[in-house]
C-alpha cells in the first residue's frame, strides 16, 4: 500500500520547520548555505516524509554547536546527533511537532568539484557518477545569502553530456560484465548453484506477478529489445472477404477485447492452445451438434472425408477446424443471409 500523500497542514509545518533550521544554520559563520531536499524539494511527500536538509560549509561544524542549534529550534524528543555512516550527519524528532530532521553536511569547495567533475571534465565513477550534480540540480535553496548556491545550480542546469554517457558506460562495463567477479559472473554462478531462477519471459507479465506479490524482477539487454505489437491480417484474394472485414472489424471492439481479457483469466484455459478461445464461445460444442444434426452440410462432408475416420484426437482436431469455419459460416448468415452450403433449414415449432 502506497504512503498516504500529505496532508497541506502538515507540508506547512515541515517548510516553516525546514525554514527556521536553515536560518539558524545560516548564522552560523562556518555555512555557505542551506538547501532542501528529498520529497519536499521535489513535490513529492507523503504522510511519512521527513526534513532533508543539506548544510554546505567552509569550515569544520564542531557537535556542540549543532547540539546547540537544535536546542534553540525547540529541542528533540530523540537525537541521533554526530553520525558519520555516509559522510557526516545529524537525525532528530522535533519537540514540538514530532517531524523527523535529517541534516546531512557537505564541505562546499568538494561538492562544487564534484558537480565539475561530472558535467565539465565528464569523468565517471562506480555506480554514481551524476548523483552529487542531481543533488545540487534538485534541491531548493532556504539560505543562500552569499548567493554560492544560485551559482553553483545554475552551472549544474545543462543537458546530459553525451561524453559524460560514453564514460560511464566504458567504465562501469567491465565490473558488470568484463571481469572475473563481475555482476553478471555472479549472476550466472547463483542460477548454476539453484540460488537463483532465471528464464526469458515478456516484461509485462513478470511485472504483473510482481505487483502480485511475488519475488521476482525483469532486466533488458543494454543492447536492446523487441517490441511485441499484436495485429490481425486479412490475406489478400480471400475468398470471404467481406466476412472477413466484419470479424475484423469486430475484433477490435471494446467488447471483443474484453472477451479475450476474460478467455485469459477463465479456469482450465491454457494460452497456448488455439482452441482456448473457440471453447469460451461455446463453438466447439456447436460444432459438434452441427456435425449430428447437419450430416449433408459441405461442412459435415469436409469433416467426415477428412477426420471421420481418424483416432479421437484426430476427430477432436477436426471438430475445432469445422469450429473456426462455422464460426465464420454462421456470422455470414446473421448478417447477409447466406445460408451454410448444404445446411437443411427447419421451421421453428
Amino acid at each position: 500500500m502506497e504512503p498516504e500523500k500529505q496532508p497541506l497542514t502538515q507540508a506547512l509545518t515541515e517548510t516553516n520547520l525546514a525554514t527556521r533550521l536553515a536560518t539558524l544554520f545560516g548564522e552560523l559563520p562556518q555555512v555557505v548555505a542551506v538547501a532542501l531536499s528529498g520529497s519536499l524539494a521535489s513535490g513529492a511527500a507523503d504522510a511519512a516524509s521527513d526534513i532533508d536538509l543539506y548544510v554546505y560549509t567552509r569550515a569544520d561544524l564542531p557537535l556542540n554547536v549543532r547540539e546547540s542549534l537544535v536546542a534553540r529550534a525547540g529541542g528533540a524528543s530523540r537525537a541521533d546527533m554526530g553520525l558519520t555512516y555516509s559522510g557526516q550527519g545529524d537525525e532528530w524528532i522535533d519537540a514540538a511537532t514530532g517531524i523527523h530532521v535529517d541534516a546531512v553536511y557537505f564541505d562546499a569547495d568538494w561538492m562544487a568539484a564534484q558537480v565539475r567533475r561530472a558535467v565539465v571534465d565528464h569523468t565517471p565513477s562506480l555506480g554514481y557518477s551524476t548523483a552529487f550534480w542531481h543533488t545540487v540540480r534538485a534541491s531548493r535553496p532556504l539560505d543562500d545569502r552569499h548567493g554560492w548556491l544560485a551559482a553553483l545550480q545554475t552551472e549544474a542546469a545543462v543537458p546530459y553530456p553525451e561524453p559524460l554517457r560514453r564514460a560511464i558506460v566504458a567504465y562501469n562495463h567491465s565490473i558488470l560484465r568484463g571481469t572475473l567477479s563481475s555482476f553478471r559472473a555472479q549472476l550466472v554462478k547463483a542460477v548454476a548453484r539453484g540460488e537463483t531462477a532465471l528464464s526469458i519471459s515478456f516484461v509485462h507479465d513478470v511485472t504483473t506477478e510482481a505487483i502480485q506479490g511475488f519475488p521476482v524482477g525483469s532486466a533488458t539487454p543494454s543492447e536492446g529489445t523487441g517490441a511485441e505489437i499484436g495485429s490481425l491480417s486479412i490475406v489478400k484474394g480471400a475468398r470471404n472477404m467481406e466476412v472477413a472485414k466484419k470479424f475484423y472489424e469486430w475484433a477490435l471492439t471494446p467488447g471483443a477485447q474484453q472477451f479475450g481479457v476474460a478467455a485469459k483469466e477463465g479456469p482450465e484455459m491454457f494460452l497456448a492452445d488455439a482452441t482456448v478461445y473457440l471453447e469460451f464461445f461455446g463453438i466447439i460444442a456447436i460444432a459438434w451438434q452441427w456435425l449430428r444434426y447437419q450430416p449433408d452440410s459441405a461442412l459435415a462432408q469436409w469433416f467426415e472425408a477428412r477426420y471421420a475416420h481418424g483416432g479421437r484426437v484426430a476427430r477432436k482436431r477436426g471438430c475445432v477446424a469445422v469450429a473456426r469455419k462455422l464460426l465464420i459460416a454462421l456470422w455470414n448468415y446473421l448478417e447477409r443471409g447466406v445460408v451454410p452450403a448444404g445446411a437443411q433449414l427447419k421451421p421453428l415449432v
